[in-house]
């Protein structure tokens, strides 16, 4: 694997803040649903329109961000490792566990007090994010929107 700026850049303990910030929302969250939301949440020019911008639906975030998602997959298929890894760290921290499909949140009241510890820029508009895109994507057709994204699994 080539290490670039892009994975110096979207690292471990950023994926791993991701999901605390996803699971913050939603206790619990099917692991499909976390990796195809990663590429949009560690997104800088998405978390920053999501900050300011309402959408109505995942199709209008999909469609309305189109130039940012047009290497969505490669972005999806090169981010897989960073979520197993951020899980598997969040494992040990026993912050998460896993069961089936589902990636639960364990010891939920330690993560308010650790998000709120973290006041960078790049966090805070990744927790606004997070929160809106699963408002979005709460009862949607996770097929269906891997299709939307074009990611060839």
């Amino acid at each position: 694997m080539k290490i670039s700026g892009y994975y110096i850049y979207n690292n471990v303990a950023i994926t791993a803040f991701a999901i605390m910030s996803m699971l913050s929302v939603s206790p619990r969250i099917p692991l499909s649903k976390v990796a195809l939301l990663m590429p949009i949440l560690l997104d800088d020019n998405i978390t920053q329109k999501m900050t300011y911008q309402n959408y109505n639906s995942f199709d209008s975030v999909v469609t309305q961000n189109q130039v940012y998602l047009s290497n969505f997959n490669d972005r999806y298929i090169d981010l897989l490792s960073q979520v197993v890894n951020g899980i598997s760290i969040l494992l040990d921290l026993n912050l998460v566990s896993l069961y089936g499909e589902f990636v639960i949140a364990e010891n939920a009241a330690s993560y308010e007090s650790i998000l709120s510890k973290c006041d960078s820029k790049r966090f805070v508009g990744i927790q606004t994010a997070a929160s809106k895109l699963l408002k979005l994507v709460k009862d949607a057709d996770i097929v269906n929107d891997y299709h939307k994204l074009n990611i060839e699994l």
